[in-house]
């Protein structure tokens, strides 16, 4: 809660770029958040950029 508090005072003073993405920090935090609930799940979408650059290749 007190990160949603703090993506609120903000978000009323950000910039629209910074407030695009504070907005989506705040609406979609479950998602944002998902791989601390899952450890199962990579930080990051580097195998999948792997994959696709064999292919490429």
């Amino acid at each position: 809660m007190r990160v949603k508090q703090a993506i609120s005072t903000w978000i009323a003073k950000a910039g629209h770029v910074a407030w695009l993405l504070l907005k989506s920090l705040r609406d979609k935090s479950h998602q944002w958040w998902y791989f601390l609930d899952h450890p199962q799940v990579p930080l990051d979408n580097n195998q999948a950029e792997r994959s696709l650059r064999l292919a490429v290749i």
